[in-house]
């Protein structure tokens, strides 16, 4: 029987390794939609072509060129999975990115997305849209479904199966730091009525408490509906909800929309969108973290080509 001799062995170790590093973006099958902006050249997204992505096609369509700019560093939370690069804005310009939408999907839909604000926000106005809409290079209207976590005194956040254009609406948390934006859908595809509702439901999570949730199991939609609104490390930062009955809903055939409006003052950044049907498939954490199993790997057929030699 032909055996491997160790320096392939080796070879084919380091190969894995290395691109457990590389950067590329973790592979998720159940994921409709990916976007960790990976790959792109610094700048404007606007006329850029698609890289790393999954579920999505075509290049992407800026409303504002110069007002939303991708940037090859990327935000963490805590061992959330990312994959390096982000999109940003700071001159105050509303503006949005368009790109065409390669997924289908029906019934419950999740959504994913870390913002991070640069600073508290006060009275000025920060907004951050995550959208599907019916195409990517036309206004956001917010016809099928979006989730939003804007920032203003006063406002709430809002997540809606809006079938008119949204007015800008703000946040009142008006805290600084990075968040992780979760939303549900359900009912997408559906004809819906007072029998079958399409409920939309966002809820707004610090570092904190994504890791308590996640280390005592109720990173679940029991344990995020059961949560109570605050800032401790067992409440959600924010959620809210929007019941519909009426009108069908539709992810399929449309475009995803992105739209950010920060501040001169601030950054204001967007980054590791994702789109699953469930809420394990837009939180994926690697434990252990698949450089560190590539790496033990590795190491046992690096010793186990020795023992053969």
């Amino acid at each position: 029987m032909k055996t491997s001799s160790p320096l392939t062995i080796w070879k084919y170790a380091l190969s894995l390794t290395m691109l457990s590093l590389s950067g590329l973006p973790p592979v998720q099958a159940a994921l409709l939609v990916y976007e960790g902006f990976h790959g792109y050249t610094e700048g404007s997204l606007g006329g850029q072509t698609v890289q790393n992505t999954t579920g999505l096609t075509g290049s992407y369509y800026a409303s504002h060129p110069t007002a939303i700019q991708y940037q090859a560093t990327g935000l963490t939370f805590s061992n959330l999975a990312v994959s390096g690069g982000s999109i940003m804005s700071s001159v105050g310009t509303p503006a949005f990115l368009g790109v065409d939408l390669s997924a289908a999907a029906t019934g419950t839909i999740y959504s994913a997305y870390l913002i991070r604000f640069g600073s508290a926000l006060r009275d000025d106005f920060s907004a951050a849209r995550l959208g599907i809409n019916p195409d990517a290079d036309g206004p956001i209207e917010n016809r099928y479904f979006n989730s939003n976590a804007d920032g203003h005194d006063g406002g709430v956040p809002t997540v809606s199966y809006d079938t008119t254009p949204v007015s800008p609406v703000y946040a009142s948390f008006n805290d600084a730091g990075t968040f992780l934006v979760l939303a549900r859908f359900t009912n997408v595809g559906a004809e819906l009525s007072p029998g079958t509702p399409g409920v939309a439901t966002m809820w707004i999570l610090t570092e904190a408490q994504f890791d308590y949730f996640r280390e005592n199991g109720l990173l679940n939609d029991s344990g995020l509906d059961a949560a109570v609104m605050g800032t401790g490390e067992a409440n959600v930062r924010w959620r809210i909800s929007e019941t519909v009955t009426f009108g069908t809903y539709t992810f399929t055939g449309n475009a995803m929309q992105l739209s950010l409006t920060g501040r001169s003052d601030t950054t204001f950044v967007m980054d590791e969108i994702r789109f699953g049907a469930t809420l394990a498939d837009v939180t994926p954490v690697p434990e252990p973290s698949t450089a560190a199993l590539l790496g033990t790997g590795a190491l046992l057929l690096i010793r186990r080509g020795r023992s053969r030699s």
